[in-house]
């Protein structure tokens, strides 16, 4: 058997050799040192448990995890209250070099239990963005008393995370002025100090607009902290301060190396196309490595058989006017995203004729609940009993991130026809209308359109084009025939370096499927606080 963790420890060593040789963090750290950084984490589970990598797309972090982290930050970093950085940019002064600010938000029972005393030991100045509501609610958030112990340290800050949590741009103005002002009253009364700092819910760009800005000076907030990614200079705006979600990072100086390489165009350009070369070394190894050529051929001839035998059978592209649809969602914790943008914009589409799976990953919050409660029979839900496993490696993981709740789905499909969504993205009203048209019109096998996927913050890129190639499908823009769903999505495509619906498409067009293209935008793929595609 094939030791999967010893090749991704190669690569890893490999590359932090290179890197460490090159002293590259700390060249980057002194030419970024006028910029301060802010980390985000949320909450914290004992070391060794499997409670981290079990829940690392709820942003768990193990407390030893943190504590490496607190030590490279104390000796690396000036670690500063987030309320000095807010008077040194109110007053123009420059904060002290390689200045940082430690964020935690929402107010798990595990900050208390498990952080606090870590950052009471070295005296650590933190910020915490409690949700008002929550507190003293369920065993897993922190109880009143507990807040009100830790309101007590010189060190420890409390802020808003509103009252419920809810995407504030989608909030009538009332709603949004008792979040922002409730939330703050909350604080106040129970802490018996001035509660002007806030953390956006969610801290995309879809968090925050010009009437929640506005909102929160009139309430007497100094500053707004986002979850954009990237740093901060005298010329960031209060209200869109960028912090660096490490939840669920292990390799604190990895990330840091990624996130100051991001803020260097140039050095990152430069980085990129050294490492473009040393990556198509390690795939090639470690396409070798698994076999992966001998397997890719005897699986290719497998498929061609059994897409023949489809065929042969009557794979009926247009023997329905209105054929069924199924749009498969695998979800994993990520209630917020799903109910107030995935499922809306199907529910929303021009053609009527769908079903919706949602599978989800061992969800351990309401989600199934909260999806019922929609109550349109065209909607199920499953969990999986217990959760897909991935590779711990965060880049591997990302590729394959969905692939088990994704073929639960699948096998779930009561429709003619197939189409993906993620958690978190959307279709456009008439994704589905316009692919199964032309499906039908030609009798594609499979059909694609473009896509608008946010790299950046409000960046977005279009991709989308013909023949298919990797880079050019995403599964948000595409609807097959469900005869080929014995197509499955290949849980270990992170083995040859390969996302998984690439993975899916290419071997459907090695096998022959009949596939074609719409030259429309069908969907939108957004960054937001994606942590690892579906994670």
């Amino acid at each position: 058997m094939i030791n999967c963790q010893h090749d991704q420890r190669t690569v890893y060593l490999v590359k932090e050799t290179i890197f460490r040789a090159l002293h590259l963090l700390k060249l980057l750290r002194f030419f970024h040192r006028r910029k301060t950084i802010i980390l985000l984490y949320h909450r914290f589970t004992h070391e060794g448990s499997g409670e981290a990598v079990e829940k690392n797309e709820d942003y768990t972090i193990s407390i030893g995890t943190f504590e490496r982290h607190l030590e490279h930050l104390m000796k690396h970093y000036d670690i500063i209250p987030l309320d000095d950085l807010i008077k040194h940019y109110i007053a123009h002064t420059k904060p002290p070099d390689n200045s940082l600010v430690i964020t935690i938000d929402d107010g798990h029972e595990s900050v208390y239990s498990l952080a606090y005393p870590i950052l009471r030991r070295h005296r650590i100045p933190v910020t915490l963005f409690v949700v008002t509501d929550y507190i003293g609610g369920e065993k897993e958030v922190l109880g009143l008393n507990q807040l009100i112990e830790m309101t007590g340290s010189d060190f420890l800050a409390i802020g808003s995370h509103t009252c419920t949590h809810p995407l504030l741009t989608r909030c009538s103005h009332e709603t949004l002025r008792k979040e922002v002002r409730l939330s703050k009253q909350f604080v106040e009364k129970h802490t018996g100090s001035n509660c002007h700092l806030f953390a956006y819910p969610y801290g995309g760009m879809d968090s925050l607009n010009k009437n929640t800005e506005e909102l929160l000076k009139q309430s007497g907030y100094v500053c707004g902290l986002t979850a954009f990614g990237g740093m901060n200079d005298k010329h960031s705006g209060l209200f869109r301060l960028r912090r660096l979600d490490v939840s669920s990072e292990r390799d604190l100086e990895r990330f840091l190396r990624r996130a100051y390489a991001k803020e260097s165009p140039l050095l990152s350009k430069l980085l990129k196309t050294f490492f473009i070369q040393l990556n198509s070394l390690f795939v090639f190894g470690r396409r070798l490595y698994y076999g992966y050529w001998p397997m890719n051929w005897t699986e290719r001839n497998r498929n061609r058989k059994r897409l023949q035998e489809t065929r042969d059978n009557g794979i009926k592209v247009s023997s329905l006017e209105t054929p069924l649809v199924s749009v498969i969602i695998p979800t994993c914790n990520r209630q917020e995203m799903l109910l107030d943008r995935s499922i809306p914009s199907v529910m929303n589409q021009t053609y009527q004729n769908f079903e919706i799976i949602v599978v989800g990953d061992h969800c351990t919050d309401d989600t199934s609940t909260l999806v019922r409660k929609i109550g349109d029979k065209r909607i199920r839900f499953y969990n999986l009993p217990t959760k897909t496993h991935y590779p711990l490696d965060s880049d591997d993981r990302k590729l394959v991130a969905g692939t088990g709740p994704a073929n639960k789905a699948l096998e779930l499909c009561r429709g003619n026809w197939i189409t993906r969504l993620d958690d978190d993205d959307e279709f456009s009203n008439d994704h589905i209308e316009t692919l199964l048209n032309h499906a039908l019109r030609y009798k594609y096998e499979l059909v694609y359109g473009r896509v608008e996927i946010e790299t950046r913050p409000n960046q977005w890129i279009t991709v989308g084009s013909y023949p298919p190639k990797r880079g050019q499908m995403a599964h948000i823009g595409v609807l097959y025939n469900s005869k080929l769903r014995f197509f499955q999505y290949d849980t270990n495509a992170w083995k040859y370096v390969e996302p998984d619906d690439w993975n899916l498409f290419r071997r459907m067009i090695e096998a022959g499927v009949k596939i074609g293209f719409v030259d429309k935008v069908v969907g939108r793929a957004y960054l937001g606080k994606r942590r690892d595609r579906l994670s």
